[in-house]
């Protein structure tokens, strides 16, 4: 049986970060507009990049989905900027295993690699932890 599933291949490590096939949610349906880029880190080498609707491919897998079977979460993590009056919150998305939990994977994610940056203007730092925002995208409004 093939199941349909969106992918990206991490340009640092060459890792494919499997995604939920979300034709009708939120992370796909704000890409409309094919400049449009969203942050995603690689769940091998921590590095966040700016990825673009081109450069996800949907194709079918001969395993299921395991967004769909509850073994995959994906995240959206909030993560203001500590540069002084910026104001700007990036929104990194990241795939991990539903087993892990979110303790757990912020001590991973205090390993971000930014190869993007939010802010635009000036290199992103990010606040302590503390003051993430982490939330799997079902939750997420």
């Amino acid at each position: 049986m093939i199941y349909r599933g969106c992918w990206v291949v991490c340009p640092t490590c060459m890792f494919p970060i499997r995604l939920p096939y979300l034709p009708k949610k939120k992370l796909l349906r704000k890409w409309l507009d094919p400049s449009r880029t969203i942050l995603l880190v690689c769940p091998v080498c921590v590095h966040v990049g700016e990825y673009q609707k081109r450069e996800f491919q949907i194709i079918g897998f001969r395993i299921p989905d395991p967004f769909s079977r509850r073994r995959a979460s994906l995240y959206a993590i909030e993560v203001p900027c500590a540069i002084p009056l910026c104001g700007k919150t990036a929104r990194i998305y990241a795939v991990a295993a539903a087993t892990v939990s979110v303790t757990s994977l912020l001590e991973l994610w205090k390993h971000f690699v930014l190869r993007a940056s939010p802010c635009r203007g000036h290199i992103f730092k990010p606040f302590p932890r503390r003051t993430w925002a982490v939330s799997r995208v079902e939750e997420v409004r």
